[in-house]
This record gives structure tokens, sequence and C-alpha cells, in this order.
């Protein structure tokens, strides 16, 4: 049923149409025609304070760019994946399936480009005006239009207009772009952790200076810069106001109903208030048994921006859920904006789903009413996101499917709109960073820059569903204590703001101010002691959203890295290029004890066996105080986002590595888990059930095999019937010491099979996989 409702002192009417007047809509043409800019540019590498906008340069001898595109890839292409629709099968991925993206080019460069093009073009006809549409520039651009300036902006995530009437002519015209992405304001001077970077001044998170990045913390930590125009840029004819967003809001959700709040918000580029009205339509997307829902919202178009406001109430909503927990429903809400008497101005189309989030004080998640376990990762596509298009997306996901999670910390970083429509579409939860990592300059006019972008990400990604929480800083130098060294309150104020930001501005979402205080950062195994000491010292925070080790990638892809001496860690050369490629030495032989073996392979062999051991243990142990102070988990991290040594469980060439299948067999949604004693090699062995379904399981069998490691004759074996609770983590029974399987001449192997003999998920733990506290 669809209600009349009044909202904001407008009185917005909801009536009947038929489906044929649905189609029509849907079916209208954008007013205003667009000139897709993509291709060839003129470019110039330039830090000098001439100009080089006017027509009087001379650009003759520059080279050329296909934007759009990271100067660093020179326009690079990006290479086919596959998406998947459903959740995965659990098999093992074969690496040799995937096709590898492109190697970086290697045009390493920090400061300033020209980009220069000559256009004609005659717009849309009379009573438009030309506007410049640009899509995630990295990071301050000025705009230039027969070498005046028209418009400048600061931030990579955005996409951002600029009117260039005030200096197009009829004919050819100019257009010139000034785009800089200097080296951050950062203290560079020593080593961590006497001198961390406290004193960045741009929103560009881990693009900026991270440890994932080439070069890592070192004094070369921001070469292979990521500047360019990395997504779009085309010329539009606007009729003089644009419809920017529209924003929907549900609230009150259950499965009887739902509240749709609807803002729209609209840029008027003229001087005049203009009087319109915004039609739409709310229709299923990706399903087929709802109605179609007709809209009218009467609106005032003032200069600059306005907004109005709408609800409407929908009985019986689909909702969209994770993929674990059901089926990610989506609607699209198409608009069109049109003056009174008739002149159309613009159209937006809106993918969103209907859905309630919350959590407690123990970061317990509700996702509609049902609490959700986080299995999950952190991620970064790669440091060159005009590389990472919808296939290169899916790509990743998909592997994501196949590891059984169903969340993603997109850390620090904010990326293309591709990957949150994907998540949308596979319902995946989205804990999704703001782009701060670790210490800023507390100068008023970055707190300024940095609220403003804030706004920017609530506007430009507030309709997918999948995103479920706003974290404004990671490891903020306030609340690390290895970053309080000068300044216990560098960023605290800022923080603040930006929470309140978040919360001001999206209040159906989860807002959390700082990521490593209230969700913890548990590093056991690798910057500190052993991989058992989580059981000694748990996690005070309930939800970890960083834990893991590295390890090296397979022996194909250190080739293509290294060549040479280079490819030992032990040479001059081999020091500094893995110190670059941002492998951490210390951890891995003093604090992991990695031993490099007789060669390189050996030495890969022990490097992801450690990984993929600390992975193991630990996810498996969090995961058995489920909701007994555990909450969720974010393992650190899926992919390397260049090639490079990290904690990733898949390396920049979407290879696999041990961890991977670590991480898919630990993040089972139904795990038959092993726990034994961490002081004693011969210690006992408990099996347990994780269940993180909807439903109980009943009448079901938890099998289990102990055979030799070199026959595979079975050396004992038994079953148990048992009933284990929806949404549960339930101790089964104590098989006692295993000396042989400590020992690793023998294989436990364990399996959970549903009333009908379907395997609902497999664990097994030979000696290789023994983790002993010693």
């Amino acid at each position: 049923m669809i209600r009349s409702v009044t909202v904001a002192a407008l009185t917005i009417a909801f009536v009947a149409a038929t489906v044929a007047e649905v189609g029509a809509m849907a079916a209208e043409p954008a007013p205003a025609p667009t000139v897709n800019l993509a291709g060839d540019w003129k470019y110039l590498p330039y830090n000098g304070g001439e100009s080089m906008a006017g027509p009087d340069v001379d650009d003759r001898g520059w080279p050329t760019m296909a934007l759009p595109s990271n100067w660093y890839l020179l326009g690079a292409k990006t290479y086919p994946a596959r998406a998947r629709a459903s959740a995965p099968p659990a098999e093992t991925v074969d690496p040799g399936e995937l096709t590898p993206p492109p190697a970086e080019t290697g045009f390493d460069y920090s400061g300033t480009v020209w980009f220069r093009r000559s256009v004609s073009w005659n717009g849309g006809g009379v009573g438009t005006r030309p506007l410049l549409d640009l899509d995630m520039v990295d990071y301050d651009a000025e705009v230039f239009v027969n070498g005046t300036l028209v418009g400048h902006h600061e931030g990579y995530f955005q996409a951002w207009s600029v009117d260039l009437s005030p200096a197009w002519k009829p004919g050819a015209n100019l257009i010139a772009l000034k785009v800089s992405a200097p080296s951050l304001v950062v203290d560079l001077a020593q080593e961590f952790p006497v001198s961390w970077p406290k004193q960045q001044d741009q929103v560009k998170g881990i693009f900026g200076y991270h440890d994932t990045r080439p070069g890592a913390t070192t004094a070369r930590g921001q070469e292979r810069g990521t500047g360019g125009i990395l997504r779009g840029i085309a010329l539009r004819a606007s009729t003089g106001v644009d419809l920017l967003a529209v924003k929907v809001t549900p609230t009150d959700v259950s499965a009887a109903s739902a509240r749709l709040l609807i803002e729209a918000v609209t840029n008027n580029w003229g001087s005049a208030t203009v009087d319109a009205t915004l039609s739409g339509v709310i229709r299923p997307k990706n399903f087929s048994d709802g109605a179609a829902l007709p809209v009218s919202i009467a609106f005032k178009a003032t200069p600059g921006r306005a907004t109005a406001r709408a609800e409407v109430t929908i009985d019986h909503p689909a909702l969209w859920w994770c993929w674990d927990r059901g089926k990610p429903n989506l609607y699209q809400l198409e608009a069109k904006l049109t003056a009174t008497g008739g002149a159309p101005l613009d159209t937006r189309a809106v993918t969103f789903g209907v859905r309630s989030i919350a959590r407690d004080d123990q970061w317990v998640v509700r996702l509609n009413g049902q609490r959700v376990y986080f299995r999950g990762t952190n991620y970064i596509a790669t440091q060159w996101l005009s590389q990472a298009t919808r296939a290169f997306y899916a790509h990743d996901l998909e592997l994501m499917l196949r590891a059984n999670l169903n969340a993603v910390r997109v850390h620090a970083h904010l990326e293309r709109p591709e990957f949150y429509e994907l998540a949308d579409e596979l319902g995946l939860l989205i804990w999704q960073d703001f782009p701060l990592q670790w210490g800023y300059t507390d100068q008023p006019a970055f707190q300024r820059q940095a609220i403003r972008q804030a706004g920017d990400m609530l506007e430009r990604f507030y309709d997918h569903p999948s995103i479920i929480v706003w974290c404004m800083h990671n490891e903020s130098p306030h609340a690390m204590e290895w970053m309080k060294k000068r300044d216990p309150h560098q960023n605290q104020a800022l923080d603040d703001a930006l929470l309140a930001v978040a919360r001001a501005g999206d209040p159906a979402r989860i807002a959390h101010r700082d990521s490593g205080t209230g969700d913890g950062h548990s590093y056991f195994g690798w910057y500190e002691g052993r991989i058992g000491d989580i059981v000694r010292t748990p996690p005070a925070e309930s939800v970890v959203t960083e834990y893991g080790g590295q390890a090296l990638p397979v022996l194909e892809t250190l080739h293509s890295m290294f060549d040479g001496d280079a490819l030992s860690p032990d040479s001059a050369r081999g020091r500094e290029a893995w110190r670059f490629a941002d492998f951490q030495a210390k951890e891995t032989f003093a604090i992991a004890h990695v031993k490099r073996g007789a060669n390189l392979a050996a030495f890969v062999a022990a490097s992801q066996l450690y990984q993929a051991n600390l992975i193991k243990f630990q996810t498996e142990f969090l995961r058995r105080r489920k909701w007994a102070g555990s909450t969720g988990l974010y393992q650190f991290m899926f992919v390397d986002d260049w090639p490079s040594i990290t904690w990733s469980v898949v390396d920049y060439h979407r290879r696999p590595k041990r961890g991977y299948a670590a991480l898919r067999d630990a993040m089972q949604p139904v795990l038959p888990s092993i726990a034994y004693d961490i002081h004693n090699g011969a210690g006992a062995i408990a099996l347990w059930v994780v269940n993180d379904g909807a439903q109980a399981l009943t009448n079901a069998q938890l099998k289990w095999t102990v055979s030799s490691a070199s026959s595979g004759r079975v050396l004992n074996h038994g079953q148990r019937t048992i009933t284990v609770a929806a949404d549960s983590a339930t101790k089964i029974l104590d098989l006692g010491a295993l000396p042989r399987v400590a020992a690793g001449s023998a294989r436990l192997q364990v399996s959970i099979e549903n009333e009908r003999g379907d395997v609902l998920g497999r664990n097994q733990l030979a000696g290789e996989n023994f983790v002993i506290d010693r």
C-alpha cells in the first residue's frame, strides 16, 4: 500500500499509475546530451609557476596520454574477469583460471601535470550551458577554458562538475586541466616508530602513506604516486538545473512495512529560482514480485544547492540481506526533474535496498533485526584505481565469496562506485573507512577540507545498502599509544567533528569515530608474541578489524618482481628491493621465526605455511568465542594492491597463497572447529561446531577420522548425532590427547553433515598445522 504524507511543509501525493505509464517514464532519454572526452590528451609534467592553460602555449611537442588513467599507468588497459550472482561453492580456486591484471608502466612522478585538448562542440541547443563533468581526479584540480580559470576541486573520490560558460565561445575551445598530486607533508626524517607520519595534509588515506604502498613507511614511501584523472571526463549540456542526488533512507523497517525517506538535491547554476516537479517511479530491480510505485514532489530549485524531502510507506517490502542470510533485494528509483510548464531539466536513477542496521555497546550488529557475525577481510583493490573496472572488482569479489566471507572492510580509502554496486548485488556487508590513515595536521583549513569531503563521501555512496558502517579515521594518533609521542590529542577534535558529520548526515547507519578504538587490531604472531598468545590474552574488543601476518607470494610472482641477486633478501640489492616491496624482515625472522630454507622455494613454502597457520588458528579461536567475547573479525588483508609482499592471501596477480585456503576453511558458515591445548603439543583436542546460519542444525552428523599421514590408514574414527542451535558456537565433545597428530605422523579430519547427508563443513589438523605456544 502507498500512503499520502506531509513532510517538511511539503504535501506529497503518491498516486496509482499503469505499467504502461511506468515503462514510458523509464524510456525517456536524458534531456542533456554529453560528449565523452575519454581518449588522448596532451600532457606535460610541470611544477613551475608559469601557467600552461592559455592558447599561446605551444603544446605541439607534448606527448599524449589516454584518459582516464592514473598517470603512473599511462593509460594501461584493465583485464577481464567473471562475476557471480550467488553464494559460491567451497572448492579451491585454481590460480590458472585467473587472468592477471596489467603490470604498472612506470611514469613515477609526484607533482603537477597539465592536460590540454581542443574541443569543438555546439552543446545541447538554446537555453543550455556547457559543463565539464569529472569523476575521481587525484588530487587537486583546476579547470581552464581558453586560458581562463573556471573551476577548482580538491579530493580524489568525488564526481564533480564545472560550468564552462563564463569562458566558452562558439567553435573550438581549449580545455586545460592542472592536476596536482604532490608528496604529502609528513615527517620522514627518522625511522618508525620514533617519527611517525603525523602531519599529512591530503585526504587520501592509504593512497598517501601506508605500509602497503610502494616503499611502505620508509623515506621512499611516496614513490609511484596515484595522481591522475581516474574514472571519467565528459562535456555535458546542462539545462541550468542539475539533479545532483536522490537519497533514499529506509526506516522503521520490518517484514510488514518500511518508511522510505526520500531526499532530492539540486544544483541551480543560475541566479533565479526555478519551480519544478520531481516525478519518479520506485520498482524492483533484481526481483519481479513488487509493484511499481510512482511519486511526485513539488520542488523549488533555488540558486546553488536546494533540497526537497518526502516519505512513502511500503507494505511487505522485499528486504536486502547479506548473501548468507537471504537475498540482497534491490529497488530502483527513476526520477525526472521537470520545470513548471513541462521543460525537462534532468534525470537520475538510483539503486537502493530496504534494510535496517543497528548495533549495541558490545558491537553486536543486527541486520533487519537479526544478529550477524562478521566473517570479513580488509581490502585495497589497487594503488591505481583507473584500472579497477567492474570486471576487475567482480574477479576479487568472486574470490571473497568463495572464501565464505560476508563482510569487507574498505581500508582507509574509497573504491570506485562499481565496487559498491557489486557488493549491493552480491550481498556483502561493507565497513567503509573515510580516507584518513594515521596522523594529520590540525590546521583549521585541513579540518574544514576533511569535513567537506566527509559530506561528499556520504552523499556519493549514500544509497548503497551494502555499506553498514562509516568509520572516520584509521589508527588516529590520539588513540594509538605508539603515536602519542608529541601530542596525545593530535586529531581528536578532527575525529569528533567527522563523527558528528556521519551521525548527522546518515543516522540510519553505524557511525564509528576511529578504528583501533572500540574495535581491535590484534597482531599476535607478527608484531608481538606468538600466534597462540591470543588464547592467553584475547582481544578486549569484541569486533577485531585487523589480524594476520605477511607471506611471500608464489615463486612466479617473485620472479616477476625481482631479478638476479635481488631475488635474495640477504644481498645488498635484495634487501633494498624487498624492503621497498613492503617486506618486513624483523617480523618475519625475529618474531615469526620463518626459516629461509635451502632455496627461495623453501622460503616461500615456510612463509606461506606460517601465515596459513596464523589465520587458521586465530580465526577459529575467535569464531568459537562467538557472542561470548567476539562479534566479528576482519583478516588483514585480502589482495596485494601492487606487486609486493604483504599480509595478503591473494597476490597482485591474483594468485592465491596458501593462506587463502586457510581463510576459506576457517570462515565456513558451518564450521567444525578443532580446539587444542597450545601449551602442549599432545594436549587435549575438542570438537566444536560454529553455526552462523539462521536455522538450527537438527539430527546432524559430526564425523571424525584419524589416519596415518604416510599411508592413509585409518587409526581411529567416530561420529555423533547432534543438534546445534542457530547462530551459535557449541562445544560438542573432547577427543582427548592425540600425540600422533601433534607429532605429524597422523591427520585428524572432521566433517559435519545434515540429515540428507550433505556435507556442510570440513576441517582438518595435522602436525604442520599444529600451533604450539613455546
